[in-house]
């Protein structure tokens, strides 16, 4: 076809039919951008209730582990004090008081009774909720928590020849508080981003 012939056939049709081919293009661009507004609004929608609940989860998850490691806290530390003295007693080569032999006896009782069981669950909910960096710092916690409770068992066994010195129970004792405060950091961090993402 010519141009003549494609500008008399245009200037042949009706204005309304040129009107409707000129808009088309038009109506579909914006039925486009209309369904993939609707569909992003729909996945807002869904994502919103999802993420809340979410991290309502992973809250109450971070809030178990801190639950358990402070209660850890709390209870291995006049355990560590005891195993340290007893440690340094027995390291002068002299006969340890009995005294002493109470006290390291009772600190073995608390720490039969001290089990890292109840942090180590919590810890493991945490692996799974994620994400990543705080559940290695969950991870980390327990691993500080569970050494600090072999060590505080090898100072207080009796007759143990124990060369390391008395000052790993207080390093332990620092190592696993800074475990516990960066878990904190991260897990704040994490709960109050804005635009949650899991």
């Amino acid at each position: 076809m010519s141009h003549r012939q494609l500008y008399g056939t245009i200037t042949g049709m009706d204005s309304a039919v040129i009107a409707a081919l000129i808009s088309t293009p038009v109506a579909l661009v914006a039925a486009g951008a209309a369904y993939a507004a609707g569909r992003a609004q729909s996945r807002g929608a869904h994502g919103g209730p999802v993420d809340s609940v979410r991290r309502a989860a992973q809250r109450e998850a971070y809030a178990r582990v801190l639950h358990e490691a402070q209660d850890f806290v709390t209870r291995i530390g006049p355990i560590a004090s005891v195993a340290s003295h007893y440690h340094f007693v027995r390291q002068l080569d002299m006969n340890v008081p009995a005294s002493d032999e109470t006290a390291a006896e009772q600190a073995r009782d608390a720490l039969i009774n001290l089990s890292i069981a109840d942090l180590s669950k919590a810890v493991a909910v945490v692996l799974l909720e994620g994400p990543d960096h705080v559940a290695e710092l969950s991870n980390q916690l327990l691993t500080q928590a569970s050494a600090l409770h072999v060590t505080c068992d090898r100072y207080l066994t009796p007759y143990r020849n124990i060369s390391s010195s008395p000052d790993a129970l207080a390093h332990g004792e620092r190592r696993l508080a800074t475990a516990v405060e960066e878990f904190i950091v991260a897990a704040r961090s994490h709960l109050n981003r804005r635009g949650f993402e899991h």
